[in-house]
């Protein structure tokens, strides 16, 4: 954007810029100073706001930051256009609104169970290149992530505030507020007052899938409290998700796998297209399933289950302590004890035990018929499970980690794309590891609000309170 120039500065003005970055260049700096010393040792210490169209541009740009839920107070700039200091401020406002509305104000590690790729972004460069070609508009225009999803939580968050300016929506008490309710997030009913009991029944349905509800038509207990979750916490749910949406990277890879754990979902995806969605069971509340992004090497048939030190300690030894042929009960054994061990459970400690445990193959192992291999630091894997009753339940909270698949065969046959090989595998009853062509990539992810196409949103419990963590560390910034 281009009008009509500030006063070219003073004589001495662009030394005291110079001045004023080099005497922070000695200091230890964060990224957000050194590229802002960059920025300006490439323009050899020359003031970047001169223009007052760029700077209108920059100014109106940051203070409509609430569109991406940010807040406009972190960017405001004070001084006189022209100053050295006004020229500093306004460059390192705009690095940190570009930072932030880019890659997040908070990092992934805010959650000691999160494991994102690290999401490096640095605007000098398309800066530089826009003030010298007069395209300031559109690289301010590019900051925010294009991610479909994100890009449909800004119009929701846009929505919700917007019921929130007229007041919101009433509390239902009873079938008499319901048509009401609904309307405000279902425009199909628009028009249809009085509404009739198909149309009704049929909208509260809507309403169950959208927002991850048996969708019975019937106005239970569950429903009830989500219609009367107020608008308010709704918009904050939106905030706290397109903040872990900018933890993302720019760009997926087309052929991946998506966990989202509050919905209790799993999607094989193509590029945008879900290519398998599958009901899974995921982590109790004291054994959480992870945000991280892995990826997967290998299918596993027939797998053999190595608990885990804490999974042993915590579940089984008690067990042992109790029962000293729990092991030969459970066709369990130590794979790493002496020959004809005999270990004292009760003498072990509580936190570790001296052996691994180990579960074989069978129709009863924890693991089921197969599993991927993809190594990660927090031990969770997706497999499958002899439970399959669970996956009717509502609530799926039941594994210490990992994601047990209900599609699980489907999935696998798609990735390995060789039946013959996973058939024969799976017949001899041993033990086989089957590499995939290339890694899959899989990302166990943390959305409670899910922007649909068609501008609805769905809402998901906070299961592991992450929302309320994330919402504080922002409150508090």
């Amino acid at each position: 954007m281009t009008g009509t120039s500030v006063a070219q500065p003073a004589v001495g003005v662009a030394d005291t810029l110079q001045d004023l970055l080099l005497d922070r260049a000695g200091q230890v700096q964060s990224p957000l100073e050194q590229q802002v010393l960059s920025f300006y040792l490439n323009r050899n210490f020359n003031l970047a706001w001169t223009d007052p169209g760029d700077i209108f541009l920059v100014r109106s740009v940051m203070a409509a930051a609430f569109e991406q839920g940010l807040r406009p107070l972190d960017y405001v700039v004070h001084g006189e256009p022209g100053t050295s200091q006004f020229d500093l401020a306004l460059t390192t406002m705009l690095f940190r609104y570009a930072s932030d509305v880019r890659t997040g104000r908070l990092r992934p590690s805010i959650y000691k169970d999160a494991r994102l790729p690290s999401q490096n972004f640095d605007f000098a460069p398309a800066l530089t290149r826009a003030l010298a070609r007069h395209r300031l508009a559109a690289a301010l225009n590019t900051l925010p992530p294009t991610q479909p999803q994100y890009q449909r939580l800004v119009g929701a968050l846009a929505f919700y505030r917007a019921l929130a300016a007229r007041g919101g929506w009433p509390v239902v008490t009873s079938e008499t507020q319901l048509g009401f309710r609904l309307m405000i997030e279902d425009p199909s009913l628009a028009g249809q007052v009085p509404f009739s009991p198909d149309e009704l029944q049929a909208a509260l349905m809507r309403y169950q899938e959208r927002n991850g509800l048996v969708p019975d038509g019937k106005l239970g207990a569950d429903t009830l409290r989500e219609l009367n979750v107020p608008v308010t916490m709704r918009i904050r749910q939106i905030i706290a998700n397109m903040e872990r949406w900018r933890w993302m990277p720019a760009e997926l890879e087309r052929r991946r796998v998506e966990v989202n754990v509050p919905d209790q979902s799993l999607n094989l995806m193509d590029g945008d297209d879900i290519a398998l969605h599958s009901k899974v069971i995921i982590g109790k509340k004291t054994t959480p399933t992870p945000i991280e992004r892995t990826a997967a090497i290998s299918v596993i048939a027939n797998p053999a289950w190595d608990i885990p030190d804490d999974i042993a300690a915590r579940q089984f030894l008690p067990q042992l302590r109790r029962d000293a042929n729990y092991l030969a009960k459970r066709n369990m054994s130590l794979i790493d004890a002496p020959p004809d061990a005999a270990v004292d459970w009760r003498k072990v400690s509580g936190g570790h035990l001296p052996y691994q445990l180990r579960e074989p193959p069978g129709p009863d192992n924890a693991l089921g018929r197969m599993m991927f291999d993809m190594p990660n630091p927090f031990d969770v894997y997706i497999h499958d499970t002899p439970g399959k009753a669970l996956f009717q339940k509502p609530v799926r909270e039941f594994s210490n980690g990992c994601i047990r698949t209900e599609q699980i065969d489907r999935l696998v046959r798609l990735v390995l794309s060789n039946d013959a090989l996973l058939d024969d595998a799976l017949q001899s009853g041993v033990t086989q590891t089957l590499p995939l062509e290339r890694p899959l990539p899989v990302y166990l992810l943390y959305w409670t609000a899910i922007a649909g196409d068609d501008g609805s949103v769905g809402f998901r419990p906070d299961r592991y309170s992450r929302d309320s963590l994330l919402l504080a560390k922002l409150d508090g910034r």
